[in-house]
């Protein structure tokens, strides 16, 4: 299911470890192409996806109605745009901004 997923990774407030996941609870488009998405940790994060719509893979959420039509994996893992194009919580937690 995520082609380009990137291993899920632990994490005990900024440093890494095996103790705690970080999940994606919800997510919300807020303005052109950015994302606000509450974690499990309790905190939320600012993602712009601009850098991203350079990548072959994400040329189709350059359409605005498909990039705002995304679903959290149950796992929370990820947010899910189709078969093929996926954002882990790890890029969301390492690129996203805290809020």
């Amino acid at each position: 299911m995520y082609k380009n997923f990137i291993a899920v990774l632990w994490l005990r407030g900024n440093k890494f470890s095996r103790n705690y996941s970080v999940r994606i609870l919800r997510s919300w488009e807020v303005d052109n192409y950015t994302l606000l998405v509450d974690l499990s940790n309790r905190q939320t994060r600012k993602y712009n996806i601009q850098k991203l719509l350079d990548k072959p893979m994400f040329f189709p959420l350059k359409n605005f109605a498909f990039f705002k039509n995304f679903q959290i994996d149950p796992s929370g893992n990820g947010m899910i745009w189709n078969d093929e194009i996926d954002i882990s919580e790890y890029e969301i937690w390492i690129n996203g901004t805290e809020q």
